[in-house]
């Protein structure tokens, strides 16, 4: 994680991670990513409910297989969620990002 590489890409680190440190977890992803870029995968409310909105992107494919992505802070209506005090882990627990 501290080498010197340029992009670090992590798959599911709650899975190894007790739920009472996962503040902790993302403030370490959040203090990496001033030097590299880090991508982590998660389906973990308990991570999702630690995370800046905009430091979020939703991966999902479309009717012809292609990947989309799009930044959690661009999205009108999840922004009209977040703004009636609803949190991303929320939206996540209730399959709102489900297609």
């Amino acid at each position: 994680f501290f080498e010197e590489n340029s992009v670090v890409v992590i798959e599911e680190p709650e899975r190894y991670v007790h739920p009472a440190i996962m503040d902790k977890l993302a403030t370490l992803f959040e203090d990496a990513a001033r030097s590299k870029k880090v991508v982590v995968t998660t389906h973990s409310p308990e991570l999702i409910r630690h995370l800046k909105p905009e430091h979020v992107q939703l991966v999902s494919r479309d009717n012809n297989h292609f990947t989309q992505i799009r930044r959690v802070s661009d999205d009108e209506e999840i922004k009209s969620f977040l703004d009636s005090d609803m949190q991303l882990d929320d939206l996540l627990v209730n399959n709102f990002f489900e297609d």
